[in-house]
């Protein structure tokens, strides 16, 4: 290969490498944002005149939601819903609405970084075991 012929190959490969990255033209792919929150869902049974909680933790600042969804069979029946801080024990409740089954939150809360607990209580309308299910939504 001569002379000329090896300048003119490096001076295409250098235009190529370099033309390549300085204008793209290629269509973006969209990225997906990573999520803000973080669903769970607590059910269990209640028995008449008890108590059921769950802990979970929060590892980044922001609200806390808290719904009663299911009461069953006695789905009209207003229970005792909590939000409170765990101390590696017990469920301390801190924020407490008695509310019916319903499709929107009935506790939002501001938190902090830290182990909380989300607590169900039958405040004496239970005349028998009823299954309920809680969403507790939390920040990431």
């Amino acid at each position: 290969m001569t002379d000329v012929r090896r300048r003119a190959c490096a001076w295409l490969l250098i235009a190529a490498l370099t033309g390549a990255g300085a204008c793209s033209n290629a269509p973006t792919v969209p990225t997906t944002p990573a999520p803000t929150s973080q669903t769970l869902i607590f059910s269990s049974r209640l028995t008449t005149g008890g108590v059921a909680w769950k802990q979970f933790n929060v590892t980044a600042t922001g609200n806390v939601t808290i719904r009663l969804a299911v009461l069953s069979p006695d789905d009209t029946l207003v229970m005792r819903l909590s939000l409170g801080s765990f101390d590696g024990t017990t469920c301390t409740p801190t924020n407490v609405v008695d509310t019916p089954t319903g499709d929107d939150p009935q506790l939002t809360v501001p938190v902090t970084i830290g182990r909380y607990c989300v607590q169900i209580s039958d405040i004496g309308n239970l005349t028998r075991i009823n299954d309920f299910g809680i969403i507790v939504v939390i920040p990431l």
